[in-house]
């Protein structure tokens, strides 16, 4: 893993942010971050491994392709 300070990480961060175009992703990304600053369980994230962690985020990454989503009429079954 490629380690950054958190300048570094930030300018990356707002370089990502000003190439998005679509105000709806802006908002959902908008949402998360303040959802995580908000959040009173941002120490269940703390308790998790590495292992776990990186599972995680590589399934939100691969939540980005529509094409690996499932519809939610599928996901909850009525």
């Amino acid at each position: 893993m490629h380690i950054m300070t958190k300048t570094t990480i930030i300018k990356n961060i707002n370089n990502l942010l000003e190439a998005i175009e679509d105000k709806e992703m802006l908002e959902t990304i908008y949402e998360l971050l303040e959802n995580y600053r908000n959040s009173k369980t941002l120490k269940t994230w703390d308790k998790l491994n590495e292992a776990q962690k990186n599972k995680i985020l590589a399934a939100y990454s691969e939540s980005e392709n529509d094409e690996n989503l499932i519809p939610m009429d599928k996901v909850i079954k009525h």
